[in-house]
């Protein structure tokens, strides 16, 4: 530990294996991973904050784990909703942090754009868009932290909002430089 300039400086190692059982996935990608004995290191500067759901991911960005999370193929789309469905430990995207390795020649810009992708064709929301809209809005503090105005709402007016959202929630994922992507880092 540093702690220079109120900065704590923590570093620890996560089992991808344990994060996906976090998650309720089993079976053959857990297998995998727990079988290769996977690790992965963040770093995390930051004081006073808790990250309540991290995923550190080694992926090339023109290989195959990218390409089936963009097709919605892969368990780390059902792995993201999962946490963004999470209501205790995911309550706001700053509570959220996907790590890539940058050693892979993966840029920010890229891993955004792959999310991008998955949820937004370039006109409209993708079935995995509108599956992870779906688990955001059944996770009633984090619906609440990224679209206010339904904060209080009862059943019958939050059913007639949804349109709406959904609508700003594709605008929102329509663009890379949209704050709602800052939850992805490279290091």
């Amino acid at each position: 530990m540093n702690n220079q300039k109120g900065l704590l400086e923590v570093e620890f190692t996560i089992k991808l294996s344990y994060l996906e059982s976090l998650s309720g996935l089993v079976g053959p990608l857990q297998t995998r991973y727990a079988a290769a004995g996977l690790l992965c290191s963040v770093r995390s500067v930051q004081k006073n904050t808790t990250h309540n759901g991290g995923e550190c991911k080694s992926w090339e960005l023109n290989g195959i784990a990218f390409q089936k999370f963009v097709e919605g193929t892969s368990g780390s789309v059902q792995q993201f909703k999962t946490y963004l469905s999470d209501q205790t430990r995911v309550t706001s995207m700053d509570k959220l942090e996907y790590w890539f390795d940058g050693k892979k020649g993966v840029t920010e810009s890229q891993v955004k754009e792959k999310f991008k992708q998955m949820m937004y064709n370039g006109t409209t929301l993708t079935t995995q868009g509108t599956a992870v809209f779906n688990a955001i809005w059944g996770n009633s503090a984090l619906r609440g932290n990224l679209f206010p105005e339904t904060v209080g709402l009862n059943a019958n007016d939050l059913s007639n909002i949804k349109p709406s959202i959904l609508g700003k929630f594709q605008t929102n994922v329509s663009s890379i430089t949209n704050g709602f992507y800052d939850f992805i880092k490279v290091k």
